[in-house]
């Protein structure tokens, strides 16, 4: 999809009509958005640069209507929640009290977000604000780390582990009717970058011990 050669590239994020795909490099040393088009050929290797300031902008996610991208950046000084429209403009600052990586919710009207001044796994929580602004609300105090979360029709379901003991790790799920947490089921070990959770249930995560690393697959999880 991309030719950046030697330079750190991830993050990938499909656009909702799954005709584009947002993700975070560094070919010029910090950390820019890029946007490229889920087409095949060679065109798709030229990405679009979407932001481009010295400070570090990563981990985008496009809105639920695709009009606009959500990302974290310490541009401010500290990072924070930025959005900016796809069509293009400035963007602007979403939230005010911390945040590093953001998903709104299919409906549009919510956006949750991981709470954390930097990649570490300690120390990080989970928010939730309006989309359209307003204020800054704490899900969960413990998240494994930013990556650890996704939103789906059914709540939010996030990794949240035992701070003394790191293999204790549950898969948690926050009700936005009720406003109620449920455990759904213990995680075996500390997971990697990244989980997500099918339609049917099923929980994909990634264990990088014993290395080199696996996929790993629980069907029927929630």
């Amino acid at each position: 999809m991309t030719e950046f050669g030697d330079t750190m590239t991830g993050t990938p994020r499909w656009s909702p009509d799954s005709r584009l795909i947002a993700f975070d490099s560094r070919p010029d040393g910090h950390s820019d958005i890029f946007i490229v088009s889920s087409d095949g050929g060679a065109a798709q290797r030229f990405a679009q640069r979407f932001t481009e300031n010295p400070a570090a902008d990563l981990t985008p996610n496009f809105s639920s209507d695709g009009e606009a991208v959500y990302f974290g950046s310490d541009r401010s000084g500290e990072f924070q929640i930025w959005r900016k429209p796809l069509a293009g403009g400035e963007a602007e600052q979403v939230t005010q009290g911390g945040g590093f990586t953001a998903i709104e919710s299919p409906d549009g009207e919510t956006l949750y977000f991981a709470r954390s001044g930097n990649k570490s796994r300690r120390g990080t929580s989970l928010w939730k604000m309006p989309v359209g602004g307003g204020d800054e609300v704490q899900v969960a105090e413990q998240l494994a780390d930013w990556s650890k979360f996704v939103v789906r029709e059914g709540g939010v379901y996030f990794v949240a582990c035992d701070e003394e003991d790191r293999e204790k790790c549950d898969m948690l799920a926050y009700r936005p009717e009720s406003g109620e947490t449920e455990r759904i089921g213990r995680v075996p070990r500390d997971v990697e970058i990244g989980v997500d959770v099918a339609p049917d249930g099923s929980l994909l995560y990634a264990r990088y011990e014993p290395t080199p690393g696996d996929l790993m697959l629980v069907e029927g999880f929630r």
